[in-house]
């Protein structure tokens, strides 16, 4: 039955007057009326057919899987020659190569190369590197000689920072590193597992180029491998890392350096109002003294107003801007002079000159630790005489009020 003859039939049979459900029941019998073709099914059924398909598709994903592969290769062999490149930039030898290679791997990086630009992929992948290395058993020599390649290789990557002494430092980015810790300072450790528990005080018995050396305040165990976190103040501020243990034995605890040190906070002081004379100049100077001649610098008088720690409160005449630097000498005690660069914090304008907040930014920690003897030793007088004060004056108050009455 056609088409045609079909709808004719449904329309004389009323079809306009069926349900829904008969018209869906009617539409399906006419599909069952147009089959395909005898040539198109065996054509499709075909095995010929069949398997050509098949085998059209697993040579599609071969093709895939081909170029899929061939890119790959080429851009591990384009990650190679890069490492290649840049290890003879760096001026790596043949031993420093192989151990980068290594921390690489270590470092989980998709590319070989990142290890040259990236600090933290590069520290990471020492420790696990070390980790192994010390898992594995060798002795204490072949221990230090490792992390001395390592260091080397630091160095020539460019991550090797500081080279001992305190710098002076710069708000609260200070580029530090490990190896910044002067010998004789007295730092805090703790198993980094548990760095927010009790804390041990340990004093920097070495600190050279390779290693860092701790003689704790009490004994401390922990095999070779072990992370220790390390706090410790500097100036007004307080940082901490994490190294890696080599020997820790009787002679002290010998640590790997870390160039990321993390600043943790400053440390709180009194806020005292004093009245100190005190000098100050812009630094660097800005005179011009004529070809060949250093110019020194021109101190202005200035007044002290305030005390918090190295934090001061300067009324002076001299023109500052926030963020400049300035040098400030003063007299903390009699026989006790404070000579420092300053960085400008804040400015105020008063009607006979400028108010300027500083903060000495290149103070040793024994002279913060004058500073902050000294503000609590002013408070505590200025609290005991403001008590006698107030103890004193309702006394006086009845008395004149007696008189008055009187």
């Amino acid at each position: 039955m056609s088409m045609s003859i079909a709808v004719e039939a449904i329309l004389m049979t009323g079809g306009l007057a069926l349900t829904p459900l008969e018209r869906f029941t009617a539409m399906r019998g006419l599909n069952s009326h147009h089959p395909i073709p005898d040539s198109m099914r065996e054509f499709v059924t075909h095995p010929g057919f069949i398997w050509g398909g098949i085998l059209l598709i697993v040579i599609l994903l071969i093709s895939l899987f081909a170029v899929r592969r061939k890119r790959t290769v080429q851009g591990k062999r384009q990650h190679k020659e890069q490492f290649i490149f840049l290890c003879d930039q760096r001026g790596l030898t043949a031993q420093q190569r192989e151990i980068l290679a290594a921390i690489a791997t270590k470092s989980g990086s998709g590319r070989t190369e990142d290890i040259f630009f990236q600090l933290e992929l590069f520290m990471r992948g020492a420790s696990k590197l070390m980790q192994d290395f010390f898992t594995s058993g060798h002795n204490v020599i072949e221990r230090k000689k490792m992390n001395v390649l390592i260091g080397q290789i630091k160095q020539k990557l460019g991550y090797q920072k500081g080279s001992g002494g305190i710098p002076v430092r710069r708000g609260r980015d200070p580029g530090l590193s490990s190896r910044d810790i002067p010998v004789g300072k007295t730092v805090s450790i703790a198993l980094s597992t548990r760095s927010a528990g009790s804390r041990v005080d340990a004093v920097v018995i070495q600190n050279d180029e390779f290693e860092l050396v701790l003689r704790p305040e009490i004994p401390v165990s922990c095999p070779p491998g072990e992370h220790w976190n390390v706090r410790y103040r500097l100036g007004t501020s307080t940082y901490e890392f994490d190294a890696l243990t080599m020997v820790c034995g009787s002679e002290g605890l010998e640590l790997n350096h870390a160039e990321s040190v993390r600043y943790l906070n400053r440390r709180r002081f009194l806020r005292v109002p004093v009245e100190l004379p005190a000098q100050v100049a812009m630094f660097p100077t800005q005179r011009p003294e004529g070809p060949g001649r250093i110019a020194g610098p021109l101190f202005v008088p200035a007044t002290i107003t305030e005390i918090s720690g190295p934090g001061l409160r300067i009324h002076t005449g001299l023109t500052a801007e926030h963020g400049q630097r300035l040098l400030v000498v003063f007299e903390l005690e009699p026989g006790k002079t404070i000579q420092d660069v300053a960085e400008v914090r804040g400015l105020r304008e008063t009607a006979q000159d400028q108010s300027i907040g500083v903060e000495l930014i290149g103070l040793d920690d024994a002279t913060v630790n004058e500073l902050i003897r000294t503000t609590n030793a002013i408070a505590i007088r200025r609290d005991s005489q403001m008590r006698k004060v107030n103890s004193i004056r309702p006394e006086t108050v009845v008395a004149d009020g007696g008189q008055q009455h009187g």
